[in-house]
């Protein structure tokens, strides 16, 4: 289901793709159930992408002894958990106070608006522009945490390229690093009251679920094609939003200042 689609849908809706479930999810002791260490959209996207490329290599799958049903059950759980997701937000933003609002429009404001300068100050560096993609496929508020401090760090490294377009290079860097502290706080104080709460927990339950088949899923595939150099195959399989995090810490460390920067 596309996303345009499952914006039309209404809580009602959602609650019947949830019954399908809703029993397996809730029996789940409290212990088994995780939360998910992406944005949700993310993981559903991986989801039906590793979905679909499962179709394509089915044969090579069945021959490592993937069940027939994984496939199926992976795709009915991602539908699930969308709807899941989609009334954890209703319930969020319900009881979003105009304060945390404000914190997060200011905060994918500063975002954009060093993103803009950015995409001038480095248009000439190719380390600069892959660093700037990476930023770019975040997804959700603590995505948008990462990204403020990961544009200060930018900033910082290529100061001189910022300051050759009259950009306010010392400001900008403490302005990125003081809101994403403002906005990790915000979303730490309202999660706090809410950690409980009947939607988030259901979220949760249903997003372990579709791991589970997602996990058992790669799992084959990485055996299946375990000999594929080019690693074309197994690509569907894997997690392009970790690949990105991976690099991103790994960057992170670099504390130098880029050569080409």
């Amino acid at each position: 289901m596309t996303k345009s689609n499952e914006r039309k849908l209404g809580a009602d809706e959602h609650q019947r793709r949830l019954e399908t479930v809703k029993e397996a999810a809730m029996s789940l002791p409290v212990s088994a159930v995780r939360e998910p260490d992406m944005p949700v959209a993310v993981f559903i996207d991986e989801g039906h992408v590793a979905v679909a490329a499962a179709h394509e290599h089915q044969k090579d799958l069945t021959a490592v002894g993937l069940p027939t049903t994984t496939v199926e059950q992976l795709h009915g759980r991602l539908e699930a958990l969308a709807s899941a997701e989609a009334l954890w937000r209703l319930e969020r933003g319900y009881g979003r106070n105009e304060e945390t609002r404000t914190v997060i429009d200011d905060a994918t404001a500063l975002r954009e608006d060093v993103l803009a300068a950015a995409d001038l100050a480095l248009r000439k560096s190719a380390e600069g522009q892959r660093r700037l993609s990476q930023i770019r496929e975040g997804e959700g508020l603590p995505d948008l945490v990462a990204d403020l401090t990961d544009l200060a760090v930018l900033v910082g490294h290529a100061s001189a390229r910022f300051e050759a377009i009259r950009y306010p290079v010392s400001d900008k860097a403490a302005e990125l690093t003081r809101m994403a502290t403002a906005l990790q706080a915000t979303l730490a104080n309202e999660d706090a009251g809410k950690t409980l709460g009947t939607a988030k927990e259901l979220r949760d339950r249903v997003y372990t679920l579709a791991l589970e088949p997602l996990t058992d899923l790669r799992a084959h595939a990485t055996f299946a094609f375990r000999h594929d150099r080019s690693n074309n195959r197994r690509m569907g399989f894997t997690s392009a939003y970790h690949r990105t995090r991976q690099a991103r810490r790994r960057q992170a460390k670099i504390t130098a200042t880029p050569s080409d920067e």
